[in-house]
């Protein structure tokens, strides 16, 4: 289905009825889907893949440091995760959820472990910040949180190594 979400260049954006997702793109004066193969030579063209790449390892080295520590995730959390997020997007029914699903191209089983790592990189962080007696350093949360992320940033650039 293609509705009318017209940019300034006039193109169209191929789009199901939900206002988050946006996976081909197809101009007017160019009717033809965009594959996944020229996203990807498109961002090693441009530089965008070497980042893209560090992320994606970055979050694996976290998700084993996780597990080194005992971390893991419960059934409630993870469906907690996937409430929250299934808000933040707009689905509120289990067919829009599996639309959107597929809509991305991924399976439950990748959509949970998406989840599942990013509640393991929490857990991560949080276990980082203990060991560190961040809470102890800083009352104010937003600096808690700041040194959170620095503290995170600074372990993953030494796991990376």
């Amino acid at each position: 289905m293609i509705c009318p979400f017209l940019g300034d260049d006039g193109c169209i954006i191929k789009r199901t009825h939900r206002p988050y997702v946006c996976l081909q793109y197809r101009c007017s004066a160019f009717p033809f889907a965009i594959s996944t193969e020229k996203v990807v030579d498109y961002l090693r063209c441009t530089g965008g893949f070497a980042p893209a790449l560090q992320q994606v390892a970055g979050r694996q080295l976290a998700v084993k440091a996780a597990a080194e520590k005992g971390l893991a995730v419960s059934d409630e959390e993870l469906q907690q995760a996937s409430d929250a997020w299934r808000a933040v997007n707009g689905l509120f029914s289990a067919i829009d959820t599996n639309e959107c699903l597929e809509d991305l191209g991924l399976t439950i089983d990748k959509y949970e472990a998406y989840l599942e790592t990013n509640l393991l990189i929490f857990k991560l962080k949080q276990a980082l910040a203990s060991e560190a007696k961040i809470e102890d350093i800083f009352s104010d949360p937003q600096c808690r949180e700041a040194a959170i992320e620095l503290l995170y940033a600074d372990w993953l650039a030494g796991a990376v190594k």
